[in-house]
């Protein structure tokens, strides 16, 4: 049942207009009377919403949408695919920027407010107590390459162990040996036998990359020393700088790789623009691969072979899970849809044969 001012009033043994007050910071009232409110208001999970009525009656058709950067090129084909499928069913969409993991509890307590039917995330941390709280009002959940995989809840995620073994298949098949791989902060330290032991990750996307990349050049019994493998910053603001960055080390090497797997496609363009900074040419002198399918890669010179994640498929995936779930088109006592989707190499002029 969602709490009302009502219910905060009574608890707290004020009136409404007090409690009223209080959230809306109007007047001054006493620190004991503020507390009590804050306490009913916290214990209530109460969040001021214009259209709870509408939420109770699923007459508001709203899913809220929320994403780790609304700067990524990588989520428009992901919100291009939940809108269409959203507005076939008469739905509108909110977006909501959730760029620092500090800022889950404000957005989700916005997505609330917002009196919406659905929710949808992509590529966050959430954790069971952001959902569960979404879940006490009422709102529908599907999450899209979650950190955590939490107790029943619709999620879809991207194969992403598989999309890098495809990477690192395709520049085998072409004769490369030494292969080297950019890619984001793992949170754990390399060892040249192992290629390390886990200890912590700060993404599980990244480890997933990584495990990929591993066990393919295992299996195929290639030795990739410690030094080909580097981790870089991988915020938006800094993606393609650290892609070059990184492409300048293994360059400096005494022996370089001649094929490189950038884990994201900003890397790997930033890697392309350290070799041709050089004066030297992709592919002829190195082999270039990125990860994710994001338009800019149809512009790079040359174009950039990449690994393609089916990014308008997944929002339209999405889409469709949550509105069943609002419209109860799932039987009850169902356990929660649970998808895999595999990205496909998408070929381009950045890798080539090995001289």
């Amino acid at each position: 049942m969602v709490a009302t001012l009502v219910d905060v009033a009574r608890m707290a043994q004020v009136s409404t207009m007090t409690v009223s007050r209080v959230i809306n910071n109007k007047d001054l009232v006493g620190e004991a009377t503020y507390q009590r409110v804050m306490e009913a208001v916290e214990a209530l999970s109460y969040v001021p919403n214009s259209a709870a009525r509408s939420l109770v009656s699923r007459q508001n058709k709203a899913i809220a949408v929320l994403i780790a950067s609304v700067v990524n090129p990588y989520y428009g084909l992901v919100m291009e695919g939940i809108e269409n499928v959203a507005e076939a069913n008469g739905y509108s969409v909110l977006l909501i920027n959730a760029n620092q993991q500090e800022k889950y509890p404000s957005c989700i307590d916005n997505v609330i407010s917002r009196g919406v039917s659905g929710f949808i995330s992509s590529h966050l941390n959430l954790h069971q107590a952001h959902i569960d709280k979404l879940l006490k009002h009422g709102i529908k959940c599907v999450l899209i390459d979650n950190e955590q995989d939490l107790d029943g809840i619709a999620s879809i995620k991207s194969d992403h162990r598989f999309g890098a073994s495809v990477a690192v298949e395709h520049l085998i098949g072409l004769g490369h040996r030494r292969i080297g791989l950019i890619h984001g902060n793992l949170g754990m330290n390399l060892k040249d036998d192992d290629h390390g032991k886990e200890e912590k990750y700060s993404f599980n996307l990244w480890r997933l990359r990584y495990e990929g990349f591993i066990a393919t050049v295992r299996k195929h019994g290639l030795h990739i020393p410690q030094d080909y493998i580097i981790q870089s910053d991988a915020s938006i603001e800094a993606n393609v700088n650290s892609g070059m960055l990184a492409m300048d080390r293994l360059m400096d090497l005494p022996s370089p790789p001649t094929a490189v797997y950038a884990g994201n496609d900003l890397f790997a363009i930033g890697a392309l623009n350290a070799v041709l900074h050089r004066g030297l040419r992709v592919p002829r002198d190195y082999s270039i691969i990125g990860h994710g399918g994001i338009d800019a890669t149809k512009y790079t010179f040359p174009v950039l072979t990449c690994v393609k994640q089916p990014r308008f498929e997944i929002g339209c995936h999405a889409a469709t899970m949550v509105i069943d779930l609002i419209e109860g088109n799932t039987r009850e006592g169902q356990p929660p849809v649970f998808e895999v989707i595999r990205p496909s190499l998408v070929p381009g002029g950045s890798t080539g044969s090995i001289a």
